[in-house]
């Protein structure tokens, strides 16, 4: 396990938190620690390039004039983009052959087709604003960061849409914590322009559904995400400090590309493993080179 004295960790203090930095820390303060204290690599997978990949070709198609944001238009972005993804050297060492790497490209290409499937959401109507908007203010005592994909009006009034590539919510629960993100990004711009955001709404791009994930923002609807990101900061601050990170076991083990550096972590996917519970695209059974037999013996 990777060692940091305390007068290193209060040093290696952000000076910005994000949503992702966040979550990540309510996830496992551990994993944060590594990713963010000790900067170790976190190269993405599969379903993150393809999100990212999907997010570019959007970006550009709202920076279009509004009659030419089409399908066609965005496929058309997408295959003048594909190149610079093809020698990207995360996806390189995805370590596709040739019949993987044809139908990552196939998915790529379709990726962004939900768009069109809202209801009450046509890209050809949507009144853009500004998108990838970095974003950087004072919440409350928390230094808050992040990049809002779209800002846009309807009626005069702003709009902040979010586009996710992952699956939809199935629950009210899920959604209820999905749109937390984009209540942040409400009051982070608030705060910025000092405007009142009218709604904020999550565009669910790789999924045909055609519902509309949206909530009419008030200040009772920001106060939970924005006291959760307070509480956050603080427990960073304190383990900072105090230089003890908690390690919080559980089924994202398996998708933590630290876990090999972590003895509760092995531990735990090596449990999972032997229950036949482990994904075969978890990175812990590349990390670990596993195959379909059992493993006896547990870390100590």
């Amino acid at each position: 396990m990777i060692m940091s004295d305390n007068h290193t960790l209060e040093k290696a203090l952000p000076t910005a938190l994000s949503p992702s930095s966040a979550s990540t820390f309510s996830q496992c303060p551990q994993r944060w620690k590594f990713r963010y204290i000790d900067r170790l690599p976190d190269p993405p997978g599969r379903s993150a390039l393809l999100g990212t990949f999907a997010h570019a070709v959007l970006e550009h198609l709202f920076q279009e004039e509004p009659e030419s944001r089409t399908k066609e238009k965005a496929k058309s972005i997408a295959s003048a983009l594909w190149p610079e993804t093809d020698s990207d050297p995360d996806f390189i060492a995805l370590g596709l052959d040739d019949q993987e790497k044809t139908a990552f490209k196939r998915d790529c290409m379709s990726a962004f087709n939900g768009v069109w499937e809202i209801d009450n959401y046509k890209p050809e109507t949507v009144d853009v604003e500004s998108t990838e908007l970095n974003v950087q203010v004072q919440l409350g005592d928390v230094p808050f960061r992040g990049i809002i994909d779209l800002v846009h009006r309807e009626d005069g009034n702003l709009i902040i849409s979010d586009f996710k590539s992952g699956k939809a919510p199935k629950t009210a629960r899920d959604e209820d914590e999905k749109m937390k993100q984009v209540l942040l990004y409400a009051a982070a711009l608030r705060e910025k322009t000092d405007e009142h955001i009218e709604k904020v709404r999550l565009v669910f791009i790789g999924n045909r559904t055609n519902k509309d994930y949206e909530r009419v923002v008030t200040e009772e609807l920001m106060h939970e995400p924005v006291s959760e990101l307070h509480d956050t900061w603080g427990e960073i601050q304190t383990s900072c400090q105090s230089g003890s990170f908690e390690t919080k076991t559980g089924p994202l083990c398996e998708w933590c590309p630290y876990v090999d550096k972590c003895i509760d972590g092995v531990n735990q996917v090596i449990q999972r493993f032997n229950a036949g519970r482990i994904r075969d695209d978890a990175p812990a059974m590349k990390i670990f080179g596993w195959t379909g037999k059992a493993i006896t013996q547990v870390a100590e």
